[in-house]
């Protein structure tokens, strides 16, 4: 399709369900353009030239070793300029891949999902999981946080009921910016659609990360503290020392 109706056409496949997953990418073909440029004109020389030397030539043995290399590179041309409006037509129009399946498939297992969240304040994003999940009687297995280098994250392990699971993703994905997702849905073979479960049995592997913006505020803040102290120090020292020296003159 053009390329000027790529962006509306995702948003209309996005409403026809419940978006899995989307990867949106460009190729840069422009070295490859140049260079299939420069080979085609290098050919139409050589052509240029093999003709030129055809009609000076006398002897067959000559004529028939020139049109074969006027053979070849004709074929070269051909291949080159093909591959020149292959490229020209990719650069117009844009390339929409799509996979379709129904909302509830029947896997064999029960549902699951793992998910990678950027969030604006780890701490207290763990601490909203753990509420959702203990007012829908769900499990929270593991839950480990950790620092490094400034950059809080967090890795939780928590099981919902299925009929839980569907709002427990929704909840999830508003918490901050989905980074990476894989769901699998559906339940076991032997059990109906209405079947009870006895334990909570969709597992959710989640992982959050820490807001690269708020890290970088963070940073800028405790740059900007003993900043600020140092410099309430240097003017309560030369303040102290005015009072010092109207003393000393007194």
């Amino acid at each position: 399709m053009p390329q000027a109706q790529f962006s509306s056409a995702v948003e209309q496949i996005e409403l026809v369900g419940k978006v899995q997953s989307k990867n949106l990418g460009s190729e840069d073909v422009s070295e490859r353009f140049i260079d299939l440029q420069a080979r085609l004109k290098s050919s139409l020389r050589e052509e240029e030239s093999l003709l030129s030397l055809l009609g000076r030539t006398s002897t067959v043995s000559e004529v028939l070793t020139i049109e074969r290399e006027l053979t070849r590179v004709r074929s070269d041309i051909e291949r080159f300029q093909g591959q020149l409006n292959f490229l020209e037509r990719r650069i117009d129009l844009a390339t929409i891949t799509v996979s379709l399946s129904s909302h509830h498939r029947s896997s064999g297992q029960w549902p699951s999902a793992l998910l990678k969240i950027e969030v604006n304040g780890v701490t207290n994003h763990v601490e909203a999981v753990k509420a959702l999940i203990a007012s829908s009687d769900g499990l929270v297995d593991a839950v480990l946080v950790s620092l490094l280098e400034g950059k809080e994250s967090a890795v939780m392990t928590v099981h919902v009921f299925s009929d839980d699971f569907d709002a427990t993703v929704d909840f999830l994905e508003d918490q901050g910016k989905v980074r990476s997702k894989d769901l699998e849905e559906g339940k076991p073979a032997d059990y109906g659609a209405n079947d009870p479960e006895e334990k909570p049995r969709a597992r959710m592997d989640l992982t959050f990360v820490q807001d690269t913006n708020s890290v970088n505020i963070g940073l800028m803040v405790a740059i900007a503290a003993p900043i600020g102290a140092l410099a309430l120090g240097v003017i309560l020292g030369i303040g102290f020392f005015g009072v010092v020296r109207r003393s000393s003159r007194t």
